[in-house]
């Protein structure tokens, strides 16, 4: 009989996935396995009903639904591979369901002043300040998300006089990479930051990297690392509790967009990167509910949120 660990590298091992998700279906399941093992429950005969009261456990915590739909769908596609491989002969996570839509919409997006907060917040000294500083302002300028910002390379920043300032990200759910427009000003953010790491980097080191106890490691900062980090500016600044997190600078990026004069809800579904019409409307919705009536074109935020580099 095959141990935990080695089920979850089995399954790892078959999916298509990336590097990110491998760790975080990994973390997840060795949770999960974990919990089993916490509640005398077999690892190799779980139950519909174990799932649930995991689930339900986690309801009764601290965990967000978005938080617990991610830990519930890892399940789900174990327990199909299971299956799939013969290692179980029923689909008990098939009709488990966690809606997660209202969680994950209803992040708070930050208002003009508390992103001036925030930028004025950060300091500007170490070539971690200067990173995350580029970091943040990239992500309220472009809404990109946490791992389509930690996936960029050096390669990616470029500047013609055709196209102007951009980068090149790869966005979610698509298979290659697109131009993302970005402000001068934000191109010279991350240029400062490039010129305070050691030179020993090429064109395809990740653009944002670790700097662990003040070294290059030339390893792509970590999805987890850059949501700490804008959380804890987060914090600082008052913006505290769930409603807030990394995505709210995404959430932050699609009201700007909304508040451009003449900008309607296809301006936003490309600016965004939605794949899908319904996910641009439910940021509209939110907008419509909301205070916060802003816009943002690239060069227009830039002009109202100056920084010092």
């Amino acid at each position: 009989m095959k141990s935990e660990i080695e089920i979850i590298d089995d399954f790892i091992a078959d999916q298509n996935i990336r590097k990110n998700s491998a760790r975080q279906y990994t973390w997840n399941l060795k949770r999960w396995y974990r919990w089993l093992r916490t509640n005398g429950i077999d690892y190799t005969s779980f139950k519909r009903k174990d799932i649930v009261a995991y689930i339900r456990q986690m309801q009764d915590g601290t965990y967000s639904t978005l938080t617990i739909a991610s830990y519930v769908q890892s399940i789900k596609l174990l327990v199909r591979w299971l299956v799939d491989n013969n290692q179980m002969k029923y689909d008990v996570a098939a009709a488990i369901r966690v809606n997660k839509e209202y969680d994950t919409w209803r992040k708070s997006a930050l208002s003009p002043d508390q992103v001036k907060s925030l930028l004025a917040a950060m300091p500007n000294r170490s070539v971690v300040d200067k990173r995350n500083r580029a970091i943040v302002y990239l992500m309220i300028t472009t809404g990109l998300r946490v791992v389509e910002v930690s996936r960029l390379t050096i390669a990616d920043l470029n500047h013609t006089e055709h196209m102007g300032y951009y980068i090149l990200a790869l966005r979610k759910g698509r298979s290659t990479k697109k131009p993302v427009p970005i402000s001068e000003q934000c191109f010279e953010l991350i240029q400062d930051y490039l010129t305070r790491r050691p030179i020993n980097y090429t064109n395809h080191h990740p653009l944002f990297t670790s700097h662990s106890h003040g070294t290059l490691t030339n390893q792509s900062l970590s999805t987890n690392a850059i949501s700490r980090m804008v959380k804890g500016y987060l914090n600082h600044i008052g913006c505290t509790g769930s409603m807030y997190t990394a995505h709210s600078l995404r959430h932050t990026a699609a009201a700007l967009t909304l508040s451009i004069e003449g900008a309607n809800d296809s301006d936003l579904q490309r600016f965004m990167s939605h794949t899908n019409y319904q996910t641009s409307q439910l940021y509209i919705e939110q907008q419509k509910q909301s205070e916060l009536f802003r816009k943002r074109f690239t060069d227009k935020l830039a002009e109202r949120l100056p920084v010092s580099i």
